[in-house]
């Protein structure tokens, strides 16, 4: 059961595993529409680039993203709100919109070498309308 995180901090430390989930608050942007994803993508490929993550995985659904990561040199909420603030400021440039993009809050359950199919159960069980083959995915083995 995915724990919520609101202003507590979860115990972190360098190579600790997560997947969290992380839900658009804008029903009319489409997360997993091509431009949408690729701006995402890209914010996620830069906290790895800082070496604060290292992503494992992705799946991006039209509500939400989740990722399955392990932390590098960052805690969980510092790279969320890195996350969340430079992803918000482009979508909003890129797609000519205004306002928030991202849930204040976010779930996260702790996780140590997930396999993939675990990670689509999981995912599938966020998001039991959706198919999880048909969104925008991503397997990382490292």
């Amino acid at each position: 059961m995915p724990i919520i995180a609101h202003q507590a901090q979860p115990v972190s430390w360098p190579g600790q595993e997560f997947v969290i989930r992380i839900q658009a608050t804008n029903s009319e942007l489409r997360l997993a529409d091509e431009a949408v994803a690729e701006i995402i993508e890209d914010q996620l490929a830069f906290l790895e680039s800082l070496q604060l993550i290292k992503l494992k995985a992705w799946i991006i659904a039209n509500r939400a993203v989740y990722c399955y990561l392990s932390l590098e040199q960052a805690e969980l909420p510092q790279a969320i709100s890195l996350f969340k603030s430079r992803s918000t400021r482009l979508l909003n440039y890129d797609l000519g919109i205004s306002g928030t993009i991202w849930e204040k809050n976010y779930s996260f359950d702790n996780a140590s070498s997930l396999e993939q199919s675990h990670f689509q159960q999981w995912v599938q069980k966020q998001e039991p309308n959706e198919q999880v083959s048909w969104l925008r995915q991503q397997f990382l083995v490292h």
